[in-house]
């Protein structure tokens, strides 16, 4: 695994706490579908495969389609996900998960699968995987089309990175129904700039 699949293993020695790791597994992490959950980032940007079995038969389907929304997958009644499918990566390619750890249940405050093929100096493919920012996990198109083909600048990489947490500071709020006063160090840059608080008595518990 940490040969053909580095990213993987650092995204699972960063699940939860050790009793969490050498407890929980793979697929039952991608079929509960925890929008904070580590895994279904990496299982996006790495454009997993999962099987599907029932007693009529078994069925492929890919990350990209697996996860529906909060908790919910494409899993139907009387199927279980039997097996997760990863490609090794090409040549030329690398991976990476960091992630912005939640202090307590060790929940992804926001998490970022990053796979990216290099062409010369130009970025040939990119695929991006992120979670914690929104009801399920989800691939950063916007992002994988503003770099696929171009150089690897680091203003270029900056400027992504800010127009990424403007756009997702709205959908996480709604979504998470937390008031702006708890929000992660994500967001916190706004608030010092004096963002006015939302109030909201709902929150959606990790």
């Amino acid at each position: 695994m940490r040969a053909k699949l580095p990213m993987l293993a650092e995204c699972a020695a960063l699940i939860g706490d050790i009793q969490v790791r050498n407890r929980g597994t793979i697929g039952g992490s991608l079929a509960h579908a925890d929008p904070a959950a580590d895994y279904p980032a990496a299982a996006l940007a790495l454009e997993a495969e999962m099987t599907l079995e029932s007693s009529s038969g078994s069925r492929a389907v890919k990350a990209a389609d697996f996860f529906l929304e909060l908790l919910t997958t494409v899993v139907k009644p009387g199927e279980i996900l039997t097996r997760a499918s990863f490609a090794p990566l090409a040549a030329g390619t690398g991976a990476v998960y960091l992630k912005h750890r939640h202090p307590a249940s060790g929940f992804a405050t926001v998490g970022v699968a990053a796979v990216v093929t290099l062409k010369g100096a130009n970025f040939d493919q990119v695929r991006v995987g992120i979670t914690g920012l929104g009801a399920k996990a989800f691939r950063a198109s916007g992002v994988e089309r503003a770099l696929a083909g171009k150089g690897r600048g680091r203003d270029r990489r900056s400027r992504l990175a800010g127009g990424i947490r403007r756009r997702r500071e709205r959908r996480y709020l709604r979504v998470r129904r937390i008031p702006r006063r708890t929000r992660s160090r994500v967001h916190e840059p706004r608030a010092r700039a004096g963002v006015r608080p939302r109030e909201s008595t709902a929150s959606l518990a990790t």
